[in-house]
């Protein structure tokens, strides 16, 4: 049998170009407890890697901070950046953050990790920490079957 896969990003851009804001405009919950912790903390920029139309991201940049998404699906940074004009939006894959030299004081990462393999979550977590400042922090929610 032969079948063909599609690519991770071909899928994505499917669902967003299908589906448009497939998850709503509103944040999850969870950014209001990152925000009280990153407030505490003095964060100032904010790296979400998995970005997608920038619903989160949206809350971040309007609370004060400097934030950058990044977001496999080329539909999605497109929507993203008519919903959140004032964050940084990057069309690439998050386990390679190479191209971006700059260090973020947080990462906010919502429901991405689950997505990968074992393997894979240790190089994407790596990959996160290499982009902190010294102290950083970093808040992840994940799907969980426990």
């Amino acid at each position: 049998m032969n079948e063909c896969i599609e690519s991770v990003e071909d899928y994505w851009d499917k669902r967003f170009k299908d589906e448009g804001k497939i998850w709503g405009e509103l944040p999850s919950r969870t950014t209001q407890y990152a925000f009280e912790l990153f407030r505490s903390a003095n964060v100032k920029s904010v790296l979400i890697p998995g970005s997608g139309y920038g619903r989160h991201t949206k809350f971040f940049s309007t609370c004060g901070f400097d934030v950058t998404g990044i977001e496999i699906s080329s539909v999605a940074c497109n929507l993203a950046r008519e919903f959140d004009p004032l964050s940084r939006f990057y069309n690439a894959s998050v386990f390679d953050l190479s191209f971006d030299t700059n260090r973020y004081d947080a990462i906010y990462c919502f429901n991405v990790l689950h997505l990968f393999r074992e393997n894979d979550r240790y190089v994407f977590i790596q990959q996160c920490d290499n982009k902190l400042n010294k102290g950083g922090l970093m808040f992840f929610t994940v799907f969980s079957e426990k």
